[in-house]
């Protein structure tokens, strides 16, 4: 697999046609890893004025998606171990068909992962990110002499995205509209556990049929227990 000079795999971006990322559609390799990674998280609050002073209170209303924005150099010089030979203009555009380019079959451009790893790593690649493109823009800094980039900076911007369930699981962790499995812990009581997942403990002895528990007041540790969608309980 290809390294830059720092012994850190070269980053690659892959493009996929559903929020689930299941469905490759393409792939690039960076030729150059990028320096820095700027990342952003806005919280949106809601400013009501405090009733008899000159303070403001501030009522939470969302956290927005984080935003990265990833830094590229595309260089065809050779100064850089790896880019020899490669054409500028040509690289970018493979870049442009993975994070940009509209896909008639889906009607919208790609999902895209980004997955990096280094050496030291237990597994090579690792994903760091997963979102939509919102903004890219590029910047050539050198040409040769029929005009040919020979230097690029890429800078795009992406927003994460998530596929609708797994968005919702992954803000509602606790929630009982969710399945859950819990493995238990020495200690644990079937009681507590339903309480905590469902918010009463109206449903322990339900979780302990759809468990096949012949005694819920005696949990082994280790054991497995599924606590299915409030909705699929009865009274």
């Amino acid at each position: 697999m290809p390294y830059d000079a720092h012994g850190l795999q070269k980053m690659k971006i892959i493009g996929y046609a559903d929020p689930k990322y299941s469905s490759k559609k393409g792939e690039y390799e960076v030729l150059v890893n990028p320096e820095k990674l700027d990342v952003a998280y806005t919280i949106e609050y809601e400013e009501k004025p405090a009733h008899g002073n000159i303070g403001t209170q501030m009522k939470f209303k969302k956290v927005n998606p984080a935003e990265m924005t990833f830094n590229f150099v595309f260089d065809g010089t050779g100064i850089i171990p790896g880019t020899e030979g490669k054409d500028v203009a040509e690289e970018i555009s493979k870049l442009m068909k993975v994070i940009c380019d509209f896909d008639g079959s889906i009607h919208r451009p790609y999902y895209c992962k980004m997955i990096w790893g280094n050496l030291a790593s237990d597994h090579y690649y690792f994903t760091i990110f997963q979102g939509v493109l919102t903004q890219v823009t590029y910047q050539y800094k050198l040409f040769k002499p029929n005009g040919a980039p020979l230097r690029a900076m890429v800078v795009a911007k992406f927003k994460s995205a998530y596929e609708h369930g797994l968005r919702i699981a992954m803000e509602r962790k606790s929630s009982p509209d969710l399945t859950h499995l819990r493995t238990v812990k020495e200690g644990d009581k079937l009681v507590l556990m339903t309480e905590e997942i469902y918010g009463t403990t109206d449903y322990y002895l339900e979780v302990a049929r759809i468990n096949g528990l012949d005694d819920f007041r005696q949990l082994q540790p280790g054991t497995q227990l599924y606590f299915p969608p409030i909705d699929q309980l009865s009274r």
